[in-house]
């Protein structure tokens, strides 16, 4: 009918361009998005920090599910990227809550990358750190693998966050951010991220998550993906 016809050709309709592929792989195949830093991750996290104006931003890993491939991108390529149809929510957070965020998210991150593959992984922006793989995790979950506290030991280290200035400075436990994802981890706790759940909501279930890629693709040059995203930004190292 016409409508289905109209929906259609708005899937087919050009958004935006890109000279190389941005990927959830890496060069050997293996699917890196849910344990490794991507640059397909850092456009998706980049996004949503560059439409809510968040200090940073989160992305999991299992909520990016597909690639954008070399040439002209359509509206259906970017909503295969984000196909759930989550909403853009911002909250303020302190230090701590982040910090407890980020060892819960890398609790299952392995030296070899193929393995420890968690859709709870974040990809980031705003922020960078490391995870020594050296360290057992000590996450503590309740039966249904929701967080309830970190043990004794940390993997995560080196936190530091992008100020205004455009220098990284080190993550303050008792200072507030703002924190920007989708309501799929900030309302429903998606993923067993509870720790942000009572938090003051500043966006309440904004624009759609491919409508939130889409705007930031667009502010670029000639609407093509900036060549930032050629490559990753040791955003988050293993070590």
């Amino acid at each position: 009918d016409e409508e289905y016809a109209a929906y259609e050709q708005m899937l087919k309709q050009k958004v935006a361009d890109t000279s190389f592929a941005l990927s959830r792989y890496g060069s050997d195949g293996t699917r890196i998005v849910r344990n490794r830093e991507t640059a397909l991750g850092n456009l998706c996290a980049d996004a949503y920090r560059y439409v809510s104006g968040a200090d940073i931003a989160f992305v999991n890993g299992g909520g990016i599910r597909a690639d954008i491939e070399v040439g002209e991108i359509t509206y259906e390529d970017i909503i295969a990227v984000h196909p759930y149809a989550n909403t853009l929510c911002m909250v303020t957070a302190s230090g701590q809550e982040i910090l407890d965020a980020l060892e819960f998210a890398c609790r299952s991150t392995l030296t070899v990358v193929d393995d420890g593959e968690n859709g709870g992984f974040l990809q980031v922006s705003g922020i960078k750190f490391t995870i020594d793989t050296s360290v057992p995790a000590s996450i503590v979950m309740d039966e249904n693998e929701m967080f309830v506290s970190v043990g004794e030991t940390r993997r995560v280290k080196d936190v530091f966050v992008l100020s205004d200035s455009g220098e990284y400075l080190p993550l303050d436990m008792n200072a507030e951010y703002t924190i920007a994802s989708h309501n799929y981890m900030i309302k429903e706790q998606g993923d067993g991220y509870t720790m942000f759940a009572d938090n003051e909501l500043l966006i309440d279930e904004g624009i759609y998550d491919y409508e939130v890629l889409i705007s930031y693709i667009q502010s670029f040059a000639n609407e093509t993906i900036s060549e930032q995203y050629r490559t990753t930004e040791s955003r988050i190292s293993v070590k």
